[in-house]
């Protein structure tokens, strides 16, 4: 625990630096499994901004299954919703990037697990019996989830696709209002 708060207060940057990522990976095998899905969905962001999509990939591939069963076991914890919908977040992350978003199938993909996502980040957000720091994390998850999914219907350039762009950032922004409310 020390461990992974100490590669969060002095070695994260918005590029991951090889100490961080040897942390989180130390951490990762040391840490309670009440923390595993955060530290994994870390250790995969670090691996895809370092560029290593393949250590992503697996990493968070190797993470679904149990985050997706942690999930459906207690839905209505706060944490288990969000290491889920930021699990699948990252899975569409990879998908745009193992090609450079130019397969449309790797695109639809991407946007399903995105919305997907949103969705499970949206409802969670929405559950009034949630503290409000619950409620507005997973309303900017949802909101992030969105802004990505965004991107990715842009990138299919159809007049079909930017129509729908268009109306999910709508919604993207309506949930950055809900989680500013919260403040």
């Amino acid at each position: 625990m020390a461990l992974y708060r100490h590669s969060q207060s002095l070695h994260a940057a918005p590029e991951p630096t090889a100490d961080y990522i040897a942390l989180l990976e130390y951490a990762s095998n040391l840490v309670p499994s009440a923390l595993s899905g955060e530290i994994g969905n870390k250790l995969s962001l670090a691996y895809l901004k370092s560029g290593n999509i393949s250590l992503a990939r697996d990493k968070a591939g190797s993470d679904h299954d149990r985050l997706a069963k942690s999930f459906e076991q207690n839905p209505k914890d706060p944490n288990a919703r969000r290491e889920y919908a930021t699990n699948l977040r990252i899975l569409g992350q990879i998908r745009l990037r193992e090609r450079n978003g130019m397969v449309s199938s790797d695109l639809t993909r991407a946007i399903s697990l995105f919305i997907d996502s949103s969705k499970i980040a949206a409802e969670g957000a929405e559950d009034q019996a949630l503290s409000r720091t619950d409620r507005k994390l997973l309303y900017i998850l949802a909101k992030e989830s969105l802004i990505d999914c965004t991107r990715a219907l842009m990138m299919l350039k159809t007049p079909v696709n930017l129509a729908k762009a268009e109306n999910i950032a709508t919604r993207a922004i309506e949930f950055a209002k809900q989680a500013a409310s919260l403040q």
